[in-house]
């Protein structure tokens, strides 16, 4: 399914991904030609629930549990936070308990005699077995972190750099973050401070991910009822191949100087998307000033409503100058589009707030959407998007979702239509 490179020789491999269950074929891998190993799994989830016979299907909830059930990991430490008081740790036990409730006697006693549960500085104590693989998931910083979630990061790098295992996986599990930045950063983070020799892979999810489990479909619906959370973002914060597409310019920096490499197909298109042309003047007007522009947006609709009139700003460049900018202003509940307007080019840098405050006036005039002309909208969130110089698209192949957005230009009459990512 990935590439597992690894030779005789002491480099390590890391391999990055959005989903906890793409470490499964990379640990069994490993396992069978090395023998059983010790799994360290630095996760806030314990990623064991057994599956019943008969089922193939693995989830991100339950690789660890059928690496076990395989005979290919001979135990499990499992550190689900960084200080674990006895609440805290009494919750988590409790919570494995109740995941193997429903196995017979026999599997229930097999998987809690080889589970440790422990926090970090009780595992920072104990002997590690030198043929142990360490997967981080990065929801570990979300639930019990210590005092500073970011130093915790820190100390994790600091210990595997030290440690060197043979084969370490990073999850970002993007449904479980409270806040997509803190996710971004500690990835940064991670990278930055891991300073052992080693080879990086980033595997990603395909472009239209669905929800693995119950807790995810309602991890899900939080970033969908709170959209504000991500409402500077391109694309909201879900698992699969748009949310590496989007990633920022401080997380993509720190994997391009681990010379990261794609680990499946998905993943080569994610990091060619992050060298293409014009994403950097796109970048650069953005940089730092989405909220600003998100809080424009919905200040000048409520201006709007007040009777006050924003002018169009003038068209100035040409679409596919590298140098063009358009702008898109979308309202919205959480579950439905409630007006829109864009200017799909032609802007200066200088342009885009005029741009944002006319859009959002016009999109207070969506003849589509009564609600939004008499100016009573409960629970309305707003979204900006830039745009950078549109190019033309040869065939199905240039086009990546999630990411790129499509401008349909009719032959004869030449109207343009958009299709936002």
């Amino acid at each position: 399914m990935f590439p597992l490179l690894l030779s005789s020789c002491s480099k390590i491999e890391v391999h990055v991904h959005d989903r906890h269950l793409f470490s499964y074929p990379l640990v069994k891998s490993y396992a069978e030609k090395q023998g059983p190993v010790t799994l360290v799994l630095i996760d806030y989830h314990h990623d064991i629930l057994p599956l019943a016979p008969g089922n193939d299907v693995l989830a991100s909830y339950s690789w660890v549990g059928r690496l076990l059930q395989e005979k290919l990991v001979s135990s499990v430490l499992w550190i689900s936070g960084r200080n674990l008081e006895l609440p805290n740790r009494d919750a988590r036990m409790a919570w494995l308990c109740r995941s193997l409730s429903h196995t017979d006697p026999e599997t229930e006693a097999f998987f809690k005699s080889k589970v440790v549960l422990c926090d970090w500085p009780e595992f920072c104590r104990m002997e590690i077995p030198e043929n142990s693989v360490v997967t981080v998931d990065l929801d570990v910083c979300t639930k019990n972190p210590g005092p500073d979630p970011d130093v915790f990061v820190e100390e994790i790098a600091e210990w595997i750099s030290s440690f060197k295992p043979e084969l370490l996986t990073i999850c970002l599990s993007a449904a479980y973050q409270n806040d997509s930045e803190d996710a971004w950063r500690w990835l940064s983070s991670f990278a930055d401070g891991f300073t052992a020799e080693s080879t990086w892979f980033l595997e990603c999810g395909d472009f239209g991910e669905a929800p693995e489990s119950l807790e995810e479909t309602a991890a899900w619906n939080l970033w969908r009822e709170n959209p504000d959370i991500f409402s500077c973002s391109a694309c909201a914060f879900y698992p699969g191949g748009a949310l590496w597409a989007n990633a920022p310019l401080e997380a993509r920096n720190a994997l391009f100087k681990k010379k990261i490499r794609a680990g499946n197909g998905e993943a080569g298109l994610v990091i060619e998307s992050w060298a293409e042309e014009g994403r950097a003047e796109t970048e650069r007007a953005a940089n730092g000033k989405m909220p600003l522009y998100v809080k424009m947006a919905s200040e000048s609709l409520s201006a709007s409503w007040r009777g006050e009139k924003f002018p169009s700003p003038e068209i100035s460049v040409d679409f596919q100058n590298e140098k063009s900018l358009g702008v898109a202003v979308r309202f919205h509940s959480p579950w439905s589009d409630k007006g829109c307007l864009a200017f799909y080019g032609g802007l200066r840098e200088e342009d885009i707030p005029a741009a944002i405050s006319y859009c959002a006036e016009q999109a207070s005039k969506d003849p589509r959407y009564g609600e939004m002309q008499s100016g009573v909208v409960e629970g309305l969130f707003a979204n900006v998007c830039l745009f950078g110089a549109w190019k033309k698209m040869d065939n199905p192949t240039d086009f990546l979702p999630g990411y790129h957005s499509i401008l349909i230009e009719e032959t004869l009459s030449g109207n343009r239509t958009l299709l936002q990512s």
